[in-house]
């Protein structure tokens, strides 16, 4: 098990590593430029979907990346039937790091900077509809912190064209867009991977115990410890005899 602690802390610090430098990377702009809603949309949706692979090949059991272990050869039989679980563990703890690290690196930037957000894509897509998406993703909080769920005016404020120069009817308000982003990573990305993650560290235990009770020693060692006096040798010779 010590190569796996290993590998697990060092991919849950590359987890945390990459968490910020991806967020700093999103947040980047130059100039007059805004940050773009949809890119952190489409961020949070492929991180959920990954999550969810994740745990689905931890149930299904299958080994996709078996030739990174060099086929487990050196581990003990029953620990290569762990490799699944034992992955899943480790990938939702380097998630729920990079989870962490992003949201705060989010917070961060919004207190020290002055983001201008806004939104756009190549899709034939009307504000309205935009809109009806936003609302659809908030659905988890809109209904106790109303504050961060978009309006119709702010999601057609916000809009903008990459060949188009034209300045919002009030710029002050592109940064409101903050609190919807925070609480979507949150509800989408960082609660998935904890949730997730206590589920792979049961499913491990479970497994683990599963295996256990079928190794074909089980049944001996359980007689061994229902048995009231165990001899484990030949009575020590007295002194003098």
């Amino acid at each position: 098990m010590r190569p796996w602690r290993r590998g697990r802390a060092a991919l849950t610090l590359a987890g945390a590593v990459l968490g910020v430098l991806t967020m700093l990377g999103v947040l980047y702009v130059d100039g007059q430029g805004r940050i773009n809603v949809t890119l952190i949309l489409a961020l949070a949706l492929l991180q959920l979907l990954l999550a969810l692979a994740t745990t689905a090949q931890a149930l299904s059991g299958r080994r996709p990346w078996g030739r990174l272990l060099g086929r487990g050869d050196g581990a003990p039989p029953v620990l290569r039937q762990l490799h699944p679980q034992l992955a899943a563990r480790a990938a939702h703890g380097a998630g729920l790091a990079f989870a962490a690290t992003a949201l705060l690196t989010l917070l961060v930037q919004v207190l020290v900077r002055d983001l201008a957000f806004g939104w756009s894509t190549t899709l034939q897509t009307s504000a309205p509809a935009y809109h009806a998406l936003v609302e659809q993703l908030a659905w988890p909080w809109r209904g106790w912190l109303p504050g961060a769920v978009p309006g119709l005016e702010l999601v057609e404020q916000s809009r903008y064209f990459r060949l188009g120069g034209e300045a919002p009817a009030d710029p002050e308000r592109l940064g409101a867009w903050w609190p919807f982003l925070a609480m979507l990573w949150l509800c989408y990305v960082l609660l998935p991977r904890l949730i997730l993650l206590g589920l792979a560290r049961l499913h491990l235990n479970h497994r683990a115990g599963v295996l256990l009770r079928r190794h074909p020693g089980w049944a001996a060692l359980r007689q061994r410890f229902a048995t009231p006096w165990v001899d484990s040798g030949p009575a020590p010779v007295a002194a003098g005899t």
